[in-house]
This record gives structure tokens, sequence and C-alpha cells, in this order.
């Protein structure tokens, strides 16, 4: 079983690593929006993976968190979803290639 390696706190930063996940509370505005980050960091080591909870829009403060593996990371995902006040989450999907054409 993994583990939580460690908590970062409270960073404004801007989206680094591979991204793997997004989460969105499908609330728009400065104030009420929120997301929830998966990505992974190779260069981390034993702590590749990372969690970041922000809150607003790209300039609001970010909460990070550090675990050793996916599975582990995942359910802390699930944890934050969970206790955010019922907020309908939906999850975002992406391509990291634009489609030509």
């Amino acid at each position: 079983m993994c583990r939580l390696i460690y908590r970062t706190g409270v960073r404004i930063v801007g989206w680094v690593g591979d991204a793997v996940r997004l989460w969105w509370n499908g609330r728009w505005g400065r104030i009420a929006q929120r997301r929830v980050r998966l990505y992974r960091e190779p260069e981390n080591g034993d702590r590749p993976w990372q969690v970041e909870a922000q809150a607003g829009d790209s300039d609001g403060p970010t909460q990070s968190w550090r675990f050793a593996c996916e599975p582990d990371a995942l359910d802390w995902v699930q944890h934050l979803l969970a206790t955010d006040g019922g907020e309908s989450w939906r999850p975002i999907t992406f391509s990291r290639h634009p489609q030509s054409g």
C-alpha cells in the first residue's frame, strides 16, 4: 500500500507536470468555481503523483498533496470531491494534441 508522502501547502501556481485527470464543480465565476487536478511529475522520484485543489479562477489559491502511487492519489481526489459541500463535480476530458484540419 502506498501512502501520502507530504502535503505541499497552500500556494498559487500554474499547472505543471503531465495532466492525468481533471474535475470541475460545474460553477462559473471568480469565487464559485473549483477544480481538482491529478497529474504526474516523473522527475519527483518517490512521489510523482500530485493532487491539486484550486478555488476560484486561475489565480485562486491552490492546495497540493503528493503521493507515491496513483491509487492513493485517486483515493484522495475522491475524498476531496465527496467532502466539498455536495457540489456536482464533473470530470473534464481534454486532448493533449489539437486536431489538425
